[in-house]
């Protein structure tokens, strides 16, 4: 029984450390002044975030492609409300809901499968 408190005991306060810790990194100080933005790349490191960001751009890519592809050009630009409709001006409206740094992967798709069809 002992052993189960105490070790109980230390899972909480390391538990608190780690929560501690990770507070004190990601927030501001309370006081102001000059700091440092800590970001995703910041923490993984820029290659882990970049390796994140190619993987998802190529997944995103066979998924614009397809469905590009499938609906054609004239039902996705009245979907997409594009006034004058070519392949580059629907892809590039077709990609405009992908976060920013997720945009290059749907755009090349959708242009891809638009050009295809």
């Amino acid at each position: 029984m002992a052993h189960w408190v105490v070790r109980t005991a230390l899972v909480s306060v390391a538990v608190a450390a780690a929560v501690a810790l990770a507070t004190w990194q990601l927030l501001p100080p309370a006081g102001g002044g000059a700091t440092t933005t800590t970001t995703v790349a910041t923490i993984l490191g820029d290659g882990v975030r970049a390796k994140q960001i190619r993987e998802q751009n190529d997944a995103s890519y066979d998924d614009a492609y397809e469905t590009c592809e499938a609906a054609g050009l004239g039902p996705l630009a009245v979907r997409l409300h594009v006034a004058h409709p070519t392949p580059a001006t629907v892809a590039r409206a077709f990609a405009l809901g992908w976060d920013p740094a997720f945009r290059v992967g749907p755009y090349r798709g959708c242009l891809a499968g638009l050009l295809h069809r």
